[in-house]
This record gives C-alpha cells, structure tokens and sequence, in this order.
C-alpha cells in the first residue's frame, strides 16, 4: 500500500444538514493499489517517543503485524512513529508494508479532523 503516512486518514464530520454524519476518507489514488479497501482500526494510545518520553497518539492500525515476522521496523517519519516491514518471506524488499502509524494527538486535532457546517457549505453554481 502506497500511502503518506502523515496525512491519512482523515475524519470528516458533515453537519450542514442539521444532523451529524461521520465518513472515514482516504485518496482515491491508493484504491488501485490495494486489493481489498481496508479502513484502520484506531485508538488514542500513550507510546514512548523517538527521544524515550510518554506521549499520546492516535495509533492506526493498517494491518496486523505477522506473529512470527522479526522484520517490522519503527521509523519516525515527521515525528510519527511509523511500524513497518516486508513480507514474511522475504528479509529485504523495496517497498515495506505499512502496519501502523503512531499520529501525535495535537497533529491529529488539528490536521485530521475535518468539519463541513453550514458556513462552508457548498451553495452550488
């Protein structure tokens, strides 16, 4: 799966019809590169960060980590933590799958939380 870690996925909460609704979304480009359409399971969660100090995030989980696999890494990307690795059968590859991203919580807040009300709606024409 192809996917910028840091900006995905976004949550948008529609209210301009007077009622809430909640939609998950990810880039139409990255449909084509999966084979199934697989929403992260998420949760705010503590982890220690790349300098050893508690901090919370919202972790989302794109896939489980194999069990038996070694091969996961933990990178920090943009000062996410990102876990990823290659397929189990395989100790090196060039593009690792992605199995869960780490997103501060005040980035989160702030960049993944979107809100359509009725001073940005859309008025046609």
């Amino acid at each position: 799966m192809t996917i910028c870690v840091c900006k995905y996925p976004l949550i948008i909460t529609d209210k301009r019809d007077g009622f809430e609704k909640i939609f998950i979304s990810l880039p139409i480009d990255i449909l084509d590169d999966i084979e199934e359409l697989a929403m992260p399971d998420m949760e705010v969660v503590k982890e220690k960060d790349f300098n050893d100090k508690m901090t919370t995030y919202m972790k989302a989980t794109w896939r489980e980590i194999p069990k038996d696999t070694k091969n996961e890494k933990r990178y920090n990307i943009n000062d996410h933590i990102v876990i990823a690795g290659c397929p189990e059968d395989k100790l090196s590859c060039d593009m690792k799958s992605i199995y869960e991203v780490y997103h501060p919580i005040d980035e989160w807040n702030t960049y993944h939380m979107v809100e359509l009300n009725e001073e940005n709606k859309y008025k046609g024409g």
